[in-house]
């Protein structure tokens, strides 16, 4: 493991425990352990940005893992105590504080069954609180360091070197949909209207109107309703990008991004389903609905309802490639909309569609 892995699973540790109640004897402080651990870079290999000062490389760490944390007293109703202090205090968390933090998503998972050893004044029960949580880490330099103004790029994308820079990361709290505006398709006829909304309990913007047109199945006729991120000084239109996002959904159609986004007549999509089992890529140019020059079409595998996924588009000039869960899901080249314009995310007849995240990485060739 590498050693910034280390420090961010180090740093998961030290957030936890230091939210932990005290216990009442120090011989029966809660012990933790991570299960099911996952680390993956944040950003182009792990480099996110260069920070100002110190000079120095910004490097990042996501962690999706289980978290057990035993919880230890000598009678059943002090462990049952203890066992609510845990719950409560992770659980009632304040939401900017945890974003601030790094911990993007905690949830409980349950109970394990109580325990007990020894006899006596010896006498300990015990009880696994169970919970999943998301965190990402990321390390700031300590002092000045070389930066290199050209990022390799090879890992995501097959072109030599480029200047990058971050427009947005960030999850998602109560001012979330201040961050973009909502345009339906005009073709989009079915369904009703667009319902897009923020989850201050999951901490996540949803979507759930049926809002769609064309059809369900695996053609390239999808108008949808949209989500696009604003336009402003510091987040400028992107030609050739990373867009990145943690989303599911608990209804089997459409969901995914729109890219290259000029107007409503004029913009790229990726769209998934579920319910007719495909991952596509389409485009609609002058108004028309159509496949790319070089189609992206899985129509083999789509999404579990049950799930979330991360993400990851790649756009650079006419090739466009798509990754899920860090593997390789779809790619697809076209050449008719070549400016620069918006990103953002897409549903087509999905109505329970979730979105917890975006990240935006702008290429500066």
């Amino acid at each position: 493991m590498d050693l910034i892995n280390n420090e961010a699973l180090a740093g998961l540790r030290a957030l936890i425990e230091g939210m932990l109640p005290e216990a009442p004897d120090p011989a029966h402080e809660p012990k933790l352990v991570f299960s099911g651990t996952r680390i993956t870079p944040i950003g182009v290999g792990g480099f996110i940005a260069v920070n100002d000062d110190p000079k120095g490389a910004i490097y990042g760490r996501r962690i999706e893992t289980g978290v057990a944390i035993t919880a230890k007293a000598v009678t059943e109703n002090l462990l049952e105590i203890l066992v609510d202090n845990i719950t409560g205090t992770l659980l009632s968390q304040d939401r900017q504080t945890l974003f601030k933090n790094g911990l993007c998503r905690i949830v409980l998972d349950g109970l394990g069954p109580v325990t007990t050893t020894g006899q006596g004044m010896d006498r300990v029960t015990a009880r696994d609180v169970n919970f999943s949580v998301h965190y990402e880490y990321v390390r700031l330099p300590d002092v000045p360091e070389g930066v290199l103004d050209e990022i390799p790029l090879e890992s995501d994308l097959d072109l030599s070197e480029g200047r990058a820079e971050f427009l947005i990361n960030t999850g998602f709290d109560e001012t979330a949909l201040d961050l973009f505006d909502v345009v339906d398709d005009p073709l989009a006829t079915l369904g009703g209207n667009s319902d897009w909304t923020y989850n201050a309990d999951e901490f996540r913007i949803e979507q759930l109107g049926d809002i769609h047109g064309g059809d369900l199945v695996p053609t390239p006729d999808k108008a949808g309703t949209y989500l696009l991120l604003k336009q402003t000084a510091l987040r400028p239109l992107v030609r050739n990008f990373i867009l990145s996002a943690e989303l599911g959904a608990g209804n089997p159609d459409g969901i995914g991004f729109v890219f290259r986004f000029l107007d409503t007549e004029n913009f790229y999509y990726f769209l998934m389903s579920s319910r007719h089992n495909y991952r596509l890529m389409g485009k609609k140019v002058n108004g028309v609905f159509s496949v790319l020059d070089t189609p992206g079409l899985d129509d083999a595998q789509g999404f579990d309802t049950n799930g979330t996924y991360q993400l990851k588009l790649i756009v650079q000039d006419a090739g466009f490639t798509l990754f899920i869960d860090g593997d390789l899901a779809l790619q697809g080249k076209d050449g008719s909309i070549t400016e620069a314009a918006r990103v953002g995310f897409a549903c087509h007849g999905n109505s329970q569609a979730y979105f917890y995240r975006i990240k935006l990485l702008h290429f500066q060739n």
